[in-house]
């Protein structure tokens, strides 16, 4: 796992790891039973940029050299692009898109996705404002009837506040819910 002096580090607490060496940790107990696949949930939040990297070739390479397959939960898109081949963004628990992650990153079909994207400085051309995507996320316990995403969508429409969207696919690999692309 990448933990230095892993003979030392037996003796030790977890309070006296770093981030990264208590995520590889957790890495290694999940790796332990040899699963096919692995929820990484939130793997890199809190780390650094060097130790994000660290963690992410680790998971690459137990992708490689075990056919482990990898789930990545995380809210960092520019994490998702790098490591991920597929791209499902959910909104509210639900799924709002899915595709290859080149083409959701650059061909975006869900105003969510969408919003996302011109909130993410390193996306947005320099110079230009960030745009915020507004108002507040839902209540799980009290979602909107509709598109779950319709009280902060600035192209909702009636039928978007009234019924659920349709999934709609719009090659082989690529689809969204959206009452906008039907």
């Amino acid at each position: 796992m990448g933990i230095p002096a892993p003979e030392e580090r037996l003796e030790e607490y977890p309070h006296q790891f770093s981030g990264g060496m208590q995520q590889r940790a957790i890495i290694a107990i999940a790796l332990s039973c040899r699963p096919q696949l692995l929820l990484a949930d939130e793997p890199t939040t809190a780390l650094d940029v060097t130790v994000q990297a660290q963690i992410l070739d680790l998971l690459r390479q137990i992708n490689q050299r075990d056919g482990t397959g990898i789930i990545l939960v995380t809210h960092n898109l520019a994490v998702a692009a790098e490591f991920c081949q597929r791209l499902a963004v959910m909104y509210a628990g639900q799924l709002m898109e899915l595709g290859p992650a080149e083409t959701v990153i650059s061909e975006p079909l869900h105003p969510y996705t969408k919003g996302l994207l011109r909130s993410l400085p390193y996306l947005v051309p320099k110079g230009s404002p960030l745009t915020p995507i507004p108002g507040s996320v839902p209540d799980l316990a009290q979602l909107p009837s509709g598109c779950p995403f319709n009280p902060r969508c600035d192209i909702a429409t009636d039928i978007c506040r009234e019924e659920a969207p349709p999934w709609v696919k719009v090659s082989s690999n690529h689809a969204a819910c959206c009452w906008r692309l039907t």
